[in-house]
């Protein structure tokens, strides 16, 4: 059984997945953990099903028209999301303006204004 479990969810190029396997292999490495073995790894799984257990998180490949399919259950579990724009050039040169400042979809569910401290 793993101890974690991490997927790769969106849509991920090859390269990209094979970048991501490599890098968070060595980040795991110096705490005698492997990938696929005690971290349990998915790509692009049609429902991340977290087992209660373990410890979870998922990587989120996004861009123009990727479907965020099976992102609702796992925001509601509280997991954490690693959002990653993999085409931000491509979207800005098609619609600069479409998106202003502070506007950006928030994956991480509605912010808290619990620990803002206020300007007056």
């Amino acid at each position: 059984m793993a101890l974690y479990e991490f997927a790769v969810m969106g849509a991920p190029s090859a390269a990209q997945i094979a970048e991501l396997e490599k890098h968070l292999s060595e980040v795991i490495a110096p705490f005698r953990l492997r990938l696929g073995h005690d971290v349990a790894w998915s790509i692009c799984p049609t429902d991340f099903k977290i087992d209660q257990k373990t410890s979870a998180a998922v990587a989120f490949f996004g861009g123009i028209g990727v479907s965020g399919a099976g992102m609702d259950a796992v925001l509601r579990r509280g997991v954490p999301v690693l959002p990653i724009a993999s085409t931000e050039a491509k979207y800005w040169q098609r619609d600069p303006g479409s998106v202003k400042s502070g506007e950006l979809p928030n994956l991480c569910g509605p912010r808290s204004n619990k620990n803002r401290r206020s300007s007056s």
